[in-house]
């Protein structure tokens, strides 16, 4: 009986204008005798967690998808992708997924078949928006979308009841949904540095205990509902 043992190699493709390595990922696989196990071995990284942080990555091939679709932590960040796979939906054991630093423009609809995602960071990206599906993670407590373009948030953010930490500054948003008031187990909720210019009254359903950031906005204080001013009133400074 025979099972697969994976290889993963760096190709450099020279340099891009800013003098920054490009870097193909490439993912072997040779076939090999099982063992008792009859696990799978991946060269030079263990079979639950694969970092590939700043080696100048500028594609993450279909094969990375299939071939570790049992891996639970993912980091590839400080890279130069610029879009994922539609297959990354089929890596459903993750939990942890490190794509901050890139130059991601969109994320695929399948990443909500992530199920098992606790930890998402796609921070300082060049995303726009945001795909419904995200809001099907529901076993999401850390979701890091800072330092991006997004402009609007979806109300079917009020889905993702597990979350801990959100973090969204840095962004181009100008109104935000009250159905954030919903998250009841937030601990940090980041917002400042965007062009919001309200806060919706619902905002003030979250705990008081939260760590709320909502600095450098829009936001005029004399037209903030009085019962988030009495509760999260620091927050706007």
């Amino acid at each position: 009986m025979e099972t697969a043992s994976l290889k993963l190699s760096l190709i450099s493709k020279g340099k891009d204008p800013k003098g920054r390595i490009l870097t193909i990922l490439c993912v072997s696989v040779f076939p090999v005798r099982a063992r008792r196990d009859s696990s799978m071995t991946v060269d030079g990284y263990d079979t639950t967690s694969v970092a590939l942080r700043n080696k100048g990555i500028k594609e993450i091939p279909v094969e990375f998808c299939y071939y570790f679709k049992h891996i639970v932590c993912v980091n590839l960040s400080r890279n130069l992708i610029p879009s994922l796979p539609s297959d990354i939906g089929g890596m459903s054991n993750l939990k942890i997924l490190d794509l901050s630093r890139n130059q991601l423009t969109s994320l695929p609809p399948e990443i909500g078949k992530l199920k098992q995602l606790s930890e998402l960071d796609v921070s300082q990206n060049q995303l726009v928006s945001l795909p419904e599906e995200l809001w099907d993670l529901l076993n999401l407590q850390v979701l890091v979308l800072s330092d991006n373009n997004i402009s609007t948030l979806s109300e079917h953010i009020g889905n993702l009841s597990s979350l801990r930490e959100l973090r969204l500054s840095y962004n181009m948003l100008t109104t935000i949904p009250g159905e954030l008031g919903k998250l009841q187990n937030l601990e940090t909720l980041s917002l400042n540095n965007n062009k919001i210019n309200a806060v919706p009254e619902k905002l003030a359903d979250l705990p008081k205990e939260v760590d709320l950031y909502l600095s450098d906005n829009r936001i005029e204080t004399s037209e903030v509902p009085r019962v988030f001013m009495e509760k999260f009133g620091d927050s706007l400074y």
